[in-house]
């Protein structure tokens, strides 16, 4: 009796367990099942409908999502999400501050610009890659210390950087800072490439023939100078001491008469043209020069890298 009644218990017992189970792997697959479906329905709302709200900014952010592929690389589409909302941040504070609303871009357009800015940003990349460029961190500190010291403290810079871009001092080394040394040693790497500067330096011979032949270096310089700075008042770059000019640039000028003309000068901007017109002495040594230049840059990087913008594979996820 006592057997029977032990064994009818673990039977009852065994069958409401299997039905607990039951029960709860059922509501399991539901829950799994609807997770799955609002899974699908949000990449849906996301690459084909192109939803952008809270919910899918969740999942964009969460799960690392791409906007765009180039030449196979990913670009986020946090990245994109974010450079569109500091462009909307900075135009709202232009207007506040008097930009006429007309001249502010449209939705579209600030998207766009976002967006091309990412590609050439991963063009720079891998570019620079290519060439074993590298901008280490401490590339980066030296550059915003330099820029605090000529910026007046680095509270009135990230009170600045807050207020036009609602950017923290290590976003703005990444978004601007990073990049921009990364170009500028890209640049100097492709300087040292001989076939990468030799159109350059051919086109610079050239004007110096042109002027020993007796054409005018100003009119030259207007025409031809790269320099945006000097080269529409025909090169002219006024009086100048020493230690205004880089190191290579002030060696051959203060070496140079009055109506003196250089041979070709390399620095990291390019190649260079002096033309001293007067100098000033002080215990006969030279202590002010008033000189012309033309400028034609060694590696017109910008150039280089748009080039390789075009060619570049490009798969964008979702209409911008």
């Amino acid at each position: 009796m006592m057997g029977h009644g032990k064994a009818g218990t673990d039977k009852s017992e065994g069958g409401s367990s299997s039905a607990l189970k039951g029960i709860l792997l059922g509501a399991l697959s539901v829950i799994v099942l609807a997770v799955v479906i609002g899974g699908m329905v949000i990449w849906l709302g996301i690459y084909k409908w192109g939803w952008e709200n809270q919910v899918t900014d969740l999942a964009i952010r969460s799960l690392s999502l791409p906007i765009a592929e180039v030449n196979g690389s990913e670009i986020k589409y946090a990245d994109f999400m974010d450079d569109v909302a500091t462009l909307e941040r900075f135009f709202d504070n232009q207007v506040a501050e008097g930009m006429p609303a007309e001249a502010v871009p449209t939705e579209q357009e600030m998207r766009e610009n976002a967006f091309a800015k990412l590609v050439f940003g991963e063009v720079l990349k891998q570019e620079a890659a290519e060439y074993g460029v590298e901008v280490t961190d401490e590339d980066v500190e030296a550059e915003y210390a330099k820029l605090i010291e000529q910026s007046g403290g680095e509270e009135e810079v990230e009170a600045e950087l807050e207020l036009l871009y609602g950017w923290d001092a290590e976003t703005f080394k990444e978004k601007v800072l990073m990049p921009f040394l990364m170009q500028k040693k890209l640049t100097e790497k492709l300087m040292e490439d001989e076939a990468f500067g030799s159109a350059s330096k051919e086109k610079v011979q050239g004007l110096v023939d042109r002027i020993k032949a007796g054409e005018d270096f100003s009119e030259l310089a207007k025409e031809f100078s790269e320099d945006p700075g000097s080269g529409a008042a025909g090169g002219d770059l006024g009086w100048f001491g020493r230690g205004v000019m880089v190191s290579e640039f002030e060696t051959v000028a203060f070496a140079l008469q009055p109506g003196e003309l250089s041979d070709i000068v390399e620095t990291q901007f390019g190649y260079h043209i002096i033309l001293v017109d007067e100098i000033e002495e002080a215990e006969g040594e030279i202590t002010r020069v008033k000189a012309r230049h033309i400028l034609i840059s060694a590696a017109n990087v910008e150039e280089y890298l748009e080039g390789k913008e075009g060619e570049a594979e490009v798969n964008k996820l979702i209409e911008i």
